[in-house]
């Protein structure tokens, strides 16, 4: 039988070789560069804490399985949550024990921490949560989808399905007259609000002007904050990550937003915040931002505080094959604040969990 223990920095090479044997076949990568991400993401982050450790499975011919386990003090309805962020459960795809993930998420459930959390939970580990009790998050495990340039949008859409350079080159040559006649119905005529760049302090000082009722923020400090931003940055899959804010004609911020605009293809928001009655104006502000940049369309989270400035847009919702999954501890509060995160009762954005990592499609 396999052993559960901590991971240690001399297991990351070995559970590199894992990942990208059970999440990477038949891709070249550089298991030098991974091993260093695994490091930082996993054990140079500002909550590395020993008794909340990621967590190997090991057998007689060494590291079978692994859950990589990140740390993060969450405040949810203005009350602060030691999380424990789970992802990346694996076990090696040659070992044919189906209780080695299960050891391993048990393991993990055990710990100290007031609530467990994943966000991108594929249909396997999903079953595997709830089956131990894990609470499956519907509405915000959707995302909406927001089409912002006609011909753009399908254009990402043939070089999806074909590789075919002509296609591409004929898709090109329509894109611009498409966007143009779609503009007036995917595009505000004229934004509310002013749109400019900012520093990471700028969005952490705007969530926290929002209050704590109804949202979920990681509860850092600056310098916890400052990492998340650089983390996300070192995304690389869909370019570069723009921080912006929304201000109304007195120079008033209405909103904030970090999203990666993802030239002509999905432009994918991070994080989207506004003040109460604002959310429509800022939504437009951004939409007109991210085609400015060259987005084909916006993706984001589900968030309750945005369904009605979504329904009056040509938006839709989809769902992927990433769960959002949350266990309480034993507490109370912590087992309320897991029932209002599964129902979506509160605004999150993908910096409350582990979406924003490399893990998820980046290549090393």
């Amino acid at each position: 039988m396999a052993d559960i223990r901590p991971c240690r920095t001399d297991d990351l090479e070995h559970v590199v070789r894992l990942f990208l044997r059970a999440f990477r076949k038949g891709s070249s990568h550089s298991v030098p560069a991974a091993t260093d991400y695994f490091q930082r993401l996993y054990f140079a982050n500002p909550w590395a804490d020993d008794a909340l450790p990621s967590l190997v499975a090991e057998g007689a011919d060494g590291i079978m399985g692994f859950i990589g386990v990140v740390p993060l003090p969450v405040r949810v309805d203005g009350v602060t949550f030691r999380v424990a962020v789970g992802g990346n459960l694996m076990v090696d795809p040659e070992v044919h024990d189906p209780m080695v993930a299960a050891r391993l998420l048990r393991r993990y459930f055990a710990g100290p921490q007031d609530l467990a959390f994943t966000d991108t939970a594929n249909e396997h580990a999903l079953r595997l949560w709830a089956s131990l009790g894990g609470r499956v998050g519907r509405f915000p495990s959707m995302r909406w989808v927001l089409p912002l340039r006609a011909g753009a949008l399908g254009l990402a859409g043939v070089r999806r399905a074909t590789s075919s350079r002509v296609l591409a080159a004929l898709g090109r040559a329509v894109v611009w007259p498409v966007d143009r006649l779609g503009r007036g119905r995917l595009l505000p005529a004229a934004p509310a609000l002013t749109v400019h760049e900012v520093a990471p302090a700028a969005i952490q000082e705007f969530s926290a002007a929002v209050g704590d009722r109804g949202y979920a923020h990681p509860d850092v400090d600056a310098v916890g904050f400052q990492w998340l931003i650089d983390m996300c940055r070192q995304k690389q899959q869909f370019g570069p990550l723009r921080l912006v804010r929304f201000a109304d004609g007195d120079g008033r911020t209405s909103g904030v937003a970090a999203y990666y605009p993802n030239e002509a293809g999905l432009g994918q928001v991070v994080l989207l915040q506004a003040r109460d009655g604002a959310h429509a104006d800022v939504l437009d502000a951004l939409a007109l931002d991210a085609a400015a940049h060259g987005s084909a369309a916006l993706v984001g989270q589900a968030d309750p505080r945005l369904m009605v400035a979504l329904g009056a847009r040509a938006s839709t919702y989809v769902q992927r094959n990433e769960f959002v999954t949350v266990l309480p501890g034993r507490s109370p509060e912590a087992a309320a604040a897991a029932t209002r995160l599964a129902a979506g009762d509160v605004s999150m954005s993908r910096l409350v969990g582990e979406w924003w990592t490399r893990m998820q499609g980046d290549v090393f």
